[in-house]
């Protein structure tokens, strides 16, 4: 799961009508494969930052 949605549709009418319920874009398939990896990317990125936290909130003094 990431912040950006990405759905396949079986026809390009069934995408379109979600689009313009939803909203959202069009793409290729190349398109939602390089946002999948720029997503993925940035979601390890945001949890490495949440993971260096919590050990500097657990190794701080109780007190």
């Amino acid at each position: 799961m990431s912040r950006h949605s990405k759905v396949a549709y079986g026809s390009e009418a069934a995408a379109r009508t979600a689009m313009a319920e939803n909203g959202g874009d069009l793409g290729s398939f190349e398109q939602a494969l390089l946002a999948s990896y720029t997503d993925m990317s940035q979601d390890v990125a945001m949890i490495r930052r949440s993971r260096e936290e919590r050990r500097q909130r657990a190794a701080r003094p109780q007190g």
